[in-house]
């Protein structure tokens, strides 16, 4: 089954070529409004950025004056562009927009740009300190925690996040469905796999989803004109080309979708389609020690979260912990151990550096996990003291056994 020609009927988002945007950039005078997505850069993040970039872009249009320049910004490098499988198919399949098409994160002259009068949009996250320093933030969309005393929105009627939701793609496809442009296929066809991926096809045993999902959901599954291929075929070329992954090395996939803790060089990277277990992570130790090595390295922690989601309604999560720092071993360990937390990890490896643990909680998120790992930020220091006491050591292998931590998608 492949995306039907049926169903892409109107015409594609239209933005600068990512050359043409970068030769003209130091003669522009008007105001730039970059919209940003956050740095994983998955298939929800992308989508956010590129629609509510192209429904501001359509919205200047109409008014003569305004000349403001709106460029959808993926939050990624342009080489590991190539690792977000997904992205790619869906953009070229639902609105023909090319790789070629879309502006990177390291593409753009950032130097250049802080000379200019900058506005940005976050979407799909709602702190960026770098953004902050570039330009004005002016609107903030996102489905992720929030804490109002940390905004960087002056003007809180342009905050919109709401934790409920399964796909900040939903809220973005509100405006799009009360907008000129909701009856564009193409555009609603974009949301709609989005948001169907991101709720898992809004499978029971993961629970990734709000009413708000599915009626938004079934408004644009009514603009889609082709009725011949059905949600759950949708899902599934989405889920072929997200878990794409059978030449990637081992370290694209720890890259393919990852995201850096605040405060912290505490990655958490997800990997789709396989689990934790399937990867033979130990004979990979060693790729790991070389990127937790020392402080010239990028990263002083991995925490990995796999999925099997092959079958929407039957889930399978674990997830690992990487670190050569036994002390931060243990803070992560006690962060992710409370009881609160209610994620039914059971230790199924061990080694000095390595814990895999399987989760039966298959609920559980990235959404869960990020806010614990970054609350260690004040106390994640880069002593490697190795020389812990046997017995406290005994008692935190006992407590693992038992463990309640946080998985990832």
């Amino acid at each position: 089954m492949h995306v039907s020609d049926n169903a892409l009927i109107c015409s594609r988002p239209h933005f600068p070529h990512t050359s043409v945007f970068m030769a003209s950039l130091a003669q522009w005078t008007d105001p730039i409004e970059l919209v940003v997505g956050n740095e994983s850069c998955d298939l929800d993040s992308a989508v956010s950025a590129v629609g509510l970039a192209f429904i501001k872009h359509m919205s200047c249009k109409k008014v003569e004056s305004n000349k403001r320049l709106i460029i959808p910004v993926l939050n990624t490098t342009r080489s590991e562009l190539q690792l977000k499988t997904e992205v790619i198919f869906w953009f070229e399949n639902s609105v023909h927009l090319s790789r070629d098409d879309l502006i990177c994160r390291d593409e753009i002259d950032w130097q250049t740009l802080k000379t200019k009068k900058v506005l940005i949009t976050l979407v799909d996250h709602n702190v960026n300190e770098e953004m902050a320093r570039i330009g004005e933030i002016i609107e903030i969309i996102d489905h992720h925690k929030y804490d109002a005393n940390h905004c960087l929105v002056t003007d809180p009627s342009k905050v919109l996040v709401d934790v409920s939701v399964g796909s900040c793609s939903t809220l973005i496809a509100e405006r799009f469905l009360k907008s000129d442009l909701k009856g564009d296929t193409q555009l609603a066809l974009m949301f709609f796999g989005t948001i169907i991926l991101d709720t898992i096809n809004f499978s029971e045993s993961a629970q990734k989803y709000s009413e708000k999902d599915k009626s938004v959901v079934k408004d644009l599954e009514a603009i889609i004109e082709d009725k011949t291929i059905s949600r759950s075929e949708w899902f599934q070329q989405l889920i072929d080309a997200k878990n794409s992954t059978n030449n990637m090395s081992f370290e694209q996939l720890l890259l393919k979708d990852k995201k850096l803790v605040p405060n912290t060089r505490i990655i958490i990277s997800s990997i789709s389609g396989k689990l934790v277990s399937d990867l033979d992570a130990e004979s990979n130790r060693k790729l790991m020690r070389e990127l937790t090595a020392n402080a010239s390295n990028r990263f002083d922690a991995i925490i990995i979260l796999g999925i099997d989601n092959r079958i929407a309604d039957n889930l399978s999560r674990d997830l690992a912990i990487f670190t050569t720092n036994t002390t931060l071993m243990e803070k992560i360990i006690s962060k992710l151990e409370s009881e609160n937390n209610g994620l039914e990890l059971s230790l199924t490896k061990e080694f000095n550096d390595l814990r895999i643990y399987n989760q039966k909680n298959v609920k559980a998120s990235r959404k869960q996990i990020l806010p614990l790992i970054s609350s260690l930020s004040d106390t994640n220091g880069t002593d490697n003291d190795s020389t812990k006491s046997p017995n406290n050591r005994k008692k935190l292998l006992k407590a693992l056994s038992t463990a309640d931590v946080d998985p990832d998608f």
